[in-house]
């Protein structure tokens, strides 16, 4: 029976094709006998449809009617669940009648993100709702009754995926295996675990390893509060923590009693998961204040911060990984980090974009104090950043690469009309005032090196520009040959001198300095 025309078997499988992410098979989904039986027999309460991708490349579809396989390795899944067998399931009521889910990574850790993210809160509110409504002491035992096991199977779960399982049978740990570890105090609490684990579950096999994770644990706990507190902590004291991480790291990796040494691999995603938790903690700290409205003061600040941070925290990194843990350990333990130095690529990035944040606005800060009121006014120069306010400049996802770089050529666009009479205002601070000196010239060149470091800018001021160069390697030379002819002169033979010649455009000081030498 060909049932890929009927609109139910349609539905489901362009719904179930774009979940495993093969959308041209959405008509073969659509035509599979197993669509129509659970679509048309009371007997059949869930669909399993998984991909698995065989030897050769090919997708394989596979299905089962009331039962549900974990998907292989490298395989998808999705499945339909009825939530109430006895109703017919119409076109008009597919949507609401059929629940539709999918198997990620694996079974444990998808219950552990549902029950997390969604259920618990969904609870929570609930029971706040409940309490506030003053309900009686027996409704508020029965909310605890429902929430207390709900709270330790998200516990259990959790410390089961610490630990690297992906079911629910008992498993021996694996510190190769990490894909729970999503945040700093994952990695922290996991080795907790262990050096925690019931009496009962000690064995002679296991006991050398709740010893290593005892010692790790040890190394560990200067970190806890400092992670703990991450989210609200101040700006200025976040770099102060890097100093205890990198300690507290250096300890585990050269201490000669964790046997067997702590993996690189864990290590490096202990490195990204840190990395994550202060690109987190920076994101957050720009979307509570606009980077592109606040004041560039208040935006300096924040940015000279997180920068410290970042590159603080990208240096350590480095040097463990490329000096420190290179060298055999004093112990002997032959323990050195063997793969290249370690490089975050979301942090790089994360620093690019804050540089780029920062030169574009301290350009806009050096355009306010060049002109005008009238000018900015007529130029609409408050309008400038209009194409950033439009997106969140902190999504450094390769996927948004090109929305960011839209914006800087809208950008680029809307202030080229004003280049020219911006270049004109530049010449007449910098470069026309014939009484300065080419060193006080190039001090005002810096003064306004955000706008002067734009391409078009500096193609349009190129020949001041290579004047200035001129004039300054005249004066150098000119230093130069003054210096040579006064070096070594006694002041006696110098008629009529009562105190060291004076050089140009120093100091006194420095003059007698050079002057005795």
């Amino acid at each position: 029976m060909d049932t890929s025309h009927d609109p139910r078997s349609q539905y489901l499988g362009n719904v179930a094709a774009y979940t495993i992410g093969h959308g041209e098979l959405a008509g073969q989904i659509a035509a599979a006998p197993e669509i129509a039986a659970f679509l048309n027999e009371l007997n059949y309460t869930a669909l399993q449809i998984r991909a698995d991708t065989t030897a050769g490349g090919k997708v394989a579809l596979r299905y089962h009617l009331d039962r549900v396989a974990e998907p292989p390795a490298g395989g998808e899944e999705v499945h339909f669940v009825k939530l109430d067998k006895n109703e017919q399931i119409e076109m008009s009521n597919i949507q609401s009648a059929v629940l539709v889910s999918s198997i990620k990574q694996n079974a444990i850790n998808t219950l552990y993100v549902l029950i997390n993210k969604i259920y618990v809160p969904l609870l929570r509110q609930g029971d706040d709702a409940d309490a506030d409504a003053g309900d009686g002491p027996q409704k508020k035992q029965e909310g605890h009754a429902l929430r207390d096991p709900l709270y330790a199977l998200r516990a259990g779960l959790r410390r089961t995926i610490r630990k690297g399982g992906t079911n629910l049978k008992k498993f021996d740990f694996d510190p190769n295996q990490f894909r729970g570890v999503l945040e700093p105090l994952d990695e922290i609490g996991t080795w907790q675990d262990l050096e925690n684990a019931d009496k009962d579950e000690v064995t002679k096999e296991n006991e050398k390893l709740r010893r290593t994770a005892e010692i790790i644990s040890r190394h560990f706990q200067p970190l806890q509060k400092p992670f703990e507190d991450l989210p609200q902590a101040p700006l200025g004291s976040i770099v102060r923590y890097i100093d205890t991480i990198e300690d507290s790291l250096g300890n585990i990796w050269t201490d000669p009693d964790i046997l067997p040494v702590y993996p690189a691999a864990r290590m490096a995603n202990t490195f990204r998961v840190i990395s994550r938790a202060f690109g987190s903690r920076i994101e957050r700290e720009f979307k509570e204040s606009d980077v592109w409205q606040a004041s560039f003061s208040d935006v300096r600040r924040k940015l000279n911060e997180c920068m410290g941070i970042c590159s603080k925290w990208r240096e350590t990194m480095t040097h463990l990984t490329k000096i420190s843990w290179k060298q055999k350990s004093k112990g002997g333990q032959d323990h050195q980090w063997k793969d290249p130095p370690y490089v975050d690529h979301y942090l790089q990035n994360i620093i690019g974009r804050m540089a780029e944040i920062f030169e574009l606005r301290s350009q806009h800060d050096e355009l306010l104090r060049l002109l005008t009121s009238e000018e900015r006014d007529e130029m609409k120069v408050e309008g400038f950043f209009a194409p950033f306010r439009k997106i969140n400049s902190f999504y450094t996802n390769e996927m948004l690469a090109d929305t960011w770089k839209n914006a800087r050529r809208q950008y680029e666009r809307m202030l080229e009309p004003a280049e020219k009479a911006i270049c004109q205002k530049l010449r007449k601070e910098v470069f026309t005032e014939q009484a300065s000196t080419p060193t006080q010239r190039m001090r005002e060149v810096q003064r306004w090196k955000g706008l002067m470091s734009k391409p078009s800018i500096q193609k349009e001021c190129a020949q001041e520009r290579e004047n200035l160069v001129t004039e300054m390697i005249a004066e150098v030379k000119k230093m130069g040959d003054d210096f040579a002819n006064r070096a070594g002169r006694g002041i006696k033979s110098i008629p009529g001198m009562e105190k060291p010649p004076q050089c140009q455009n120093v100091s006194p000081v420095i003059s007698a300095i050079i002057w005795a030498r």
